[in-house]
């Protein structure tokens, strides 16, 4: 629909439908126009469809995401999770990971070995060399099971028979 020209003089078009139409010049009306006016009703039905049109133009994309890169960040916040060994909540960070790596090396070489370890909790649990081997043992583990997983997930990725985020969080779960 082509816009229909101003009024000579004027720099500004005023209409409402059924209550004014009018030309104004630097903020003054400077005549009125016909009412009801015809191409100002078609121009106001016409922006209730270019609205429409625009807002199916800004549906969002769906943003592609890396499952690989997904999953290897699902297995990480899944291997520093901490786990629960013998009622004891255990960190499983990096850092952890580390102290009881060492508390590990302590144990094997001295039977009696002992310390007072902080949980996950915040709380002091005495732990013997047996029980350290054992939490060693078990952190180990869980470690392996983030790293099966993860490697099972790439593979199910390659095959297609995962193709969202939540089977990878399924997976890790």
């Amino acid at each position: 629909m082509a816009v229909p020209p101003l009024l000579a003089g004027a720099n500004e078009q005023i209409y409402s439908q059924g209550r004014r139409h009018c030309y104004m010049a630097e903020g003054d009306i400077v005549a009125g126009g016909d009412m009801p006016w015809p191409d100002g009703d078609s121009i106001i039905a016409a922006i209730d469809l270019g609205l429409a049109a625009q807002a199916l133009r800004m549906v969002p994309v769906p943003v592609a995401v890396d499952l690989l890169a997904y999953a290897k960040d699902a297995s990480w916040r899944k291997e520093i999770g901490g786990v629960v060994i013998a009622g004891i909540p255990v960190a499983t960070d990096d850092r952890s990971q580390l102290k009881i790596l060492g508390s590990r090396v302590a144990a094997d070489a001295d039977p009696n070995w002992s310390t007072e370890w902080d949980a996950a909790n915040d709380q002091t649990y005495p732990i013997d060399a047996a029980t350290m081997i054992m939490i060693s043992d078990a952190v180990a583990a869980h470690v392996n099971r983030c790293f099966s997983i993860r490697a099972s997930v790439k593979a199910a990725i390659a095959a297609g028979t995962i193709t969202t985020t939540a089977e990878i969080d399924a997976a890790f779960a």
